[in-house]
């Protein structure tokens, strides 16, 4: 599943709410990776605004705001 958004094109409250949360993520390494566990999620994430920032997180190693991210895009993402 792919979430490509363009924080203008979302409804204020939602990009709101994905700044805020992008605002509290740490992309400095180790960035929320925890180790594989069999049937866990895991979480891509790359933003290009001034500068490109990424990284990767699994389930049940979340940030507050990357599981905020996820639970607002989650809706939005369509298959890659």
């Amino acid at each position: 599943m792919v979430a490509d958004v363009d924080l203008d094109e979302l409804p204020e409250a939602t990009a709101s709410k994905v700044t805020a949360a992008l605002g509290g993520i740490d992309f400095a390494p180790p960035a929320g990776k925890g180790p594989a566990l069999p049937d866990s999620y895991q979480y891509d994430l790359v933003v290009q605004d001034r500068t490109a920032r990424s990284m990767t997180a699994r389930d049940p190693f979340l940030s507050p705001g990357f599981r905020t991210l996820v639970d607002v895009l989650m809706p939005l993402a369509r298959p890659e």
